[in-house]
């Protein structure tokens, strides 16, 4: 499982007046280096090790429903799938999901109003 090494920046979005609001989430994380046999695999260069890289996580209220997205590697992979920048949102999601309920609403963003404010 990956780790969360430092939030840096937690907002809530209302994504408009009728879609479904999110939280926005900056933070850094490591990065496993890329081996010539997965590179090959996966049609792309080799990679070293990266530490504290720059990620941005988008949770809605769903359990399940976190995307991340490397911003480090955008420039450089794009938002590709595979091989690219792609992340598994439900190996940062428990750790994601608990800094944002340490904030107690306390964001950068947003404030949640309504019957439905407390994350899951």
């Amino acid at each position: 499982m990956a780790n969360v090494k430092n939030i840096q920046e937690i907002a809530y979005h209302r994504n408009g007046i009728s879609g479904e609001g999110f939280y926005a989430v900056r933070f850094t994380a490591d990065i496993e280096g890329i081996g010539k046999k997965e590179a090959a695999f996966w049609n792309v260069p080799a990679e070293p090790t990266q530490a504290d890289a720059n990620f941005l996580a988008i949770l809605f209220d769903g359990p399940g429903q976190c995307a991340v997205i490397c911003t480090d590697r955008i420039a450089t992979h794009g938002v590709k799938f595979a091989g690219g920048n792609s992340w598994r949102g439900d190996h940062y999601e428990d750790e994601l999901r608990a800094a944002i309920e340490a904030l107690d609403g306390n964001t950068s963003g947003g404030i949640r109003v309504g019957p439905f404010c407390v994350p899951n």
